[in-house]
């Protein structure tokens, strides 16, 4: 008995008029709603046949939000009633909460491209490409030149990086939402951060080193390995001067024709 007035009430919600016979009713309800309808349940059918063989936890979670979504999309059917509003509400709570936390996420993605995945792909070149090419580098000389080379480009790079991905993120979205993004993900972190977190490694990496010195204990099983990351610091502090006394070098073409023509004009020939 409800199911059929929950029907009726689908139908009458979605016609045009009123006095067309039943099934043209049925009929422009279908032709209105029959891909929501036909998406909802055959997700809500994935997620209910789908099998965790590998006791992945992916999957459960993958699972839940594939029976999520189709919810929501057959939430969008129910009709336009006081205690249907109230209940199409609680269904909405967790897309609400996943919106409100989108900056957040896509913040997170934009760290990960900016500041991981450098770190990472130089640690695959300096793993896996010398072995390929047989140049010999012993594990300090990797650790050096993974960290170095990393900490060096994650500053001069990241930002860049950030504002890369966060273009393809937002490619067929509004133009206002991606200059908004890039800002708030910035503000949360940028190659100033990241700084101070290189400097606060190195910091810590450097209180290692002295205690384990001067208490003559290794607390790493490789001496080389502090070794690797107290050069690399040095390495990155003068980069940093560089960067910093850069300005020094800037000279302008004006002023060395100007001063060139001077001297050759005191010149007689």
């Amino acid at each position: 008995m409800m199911l059929g007035v929950f029907a009726q009430t689908l139908v009458s919600r979605h016609c045009k008029k009123e006095n067309q016979p039943m099934w043209n009713k049925i009929i422009n309800w279908v032709k209105e709603n029959g891909f929501i309808v036909v998406t909802g349940l055959t997700m809500g059918a994935f997620a209910i046949v789908l099998r965790d063989e590998t006791n992945s936890g992916f999957i459960v979670y993958f699972k839940c939000m594939l029976g999520y979504v189709s919810i929501k999309f057959l939430a969008t059917l129910l009709p336009d009633t006081k205690i249907f509003r109230i209940i199409n509400g609680i269904i909405s709570i967790p897309f609400i909460i996943a919106m409100l936390l989108m900056p957040f996420l896509q913040t997170i993605l934009l760290t990960i491209f900016g500041f991981i995945v450098p770190f990472m792909f130089f640690a695959c070149c300096f793993i896996k490409f010398p072995e390929i090419i047989n140049i010999d580098l012993n594990k300090s000389t990797k650790i050096y030149l993974i960290i170095t080379l990393s900490t060096i480009f994650i500053v001069l790079f990241s930002e860049k990086l950030m504002t890369i991905f966060n273009k393809v993120q937002h490619n067929f979205k509004p133009i206002e939402r991606e200059k908004t993004q890039l800002e708030f993900s910035k503000t949360l972190i940028n190659k100033n951060i990241a700084r101070f977190a290189i400097y606060l490694f190195y910091f810590i990496a450097l209180i290692i080193s002295s205690v384990s010195t001067l208490n003559k204990i290794e607390i790493f099983n490789s001496k080389d390995f502090m070794s690797a990351i107290l050069m690399s610091f040095a390495t990155y502090i003068a980069f940093e001067r560089i960067i910093n006394n850069i300005n020094i070098m800037k000279f302008s073409m004006k002023d060395i024709v100007r001063k060139y023509i001077e001297i050759i004009k005191t010149y007689k020939f």
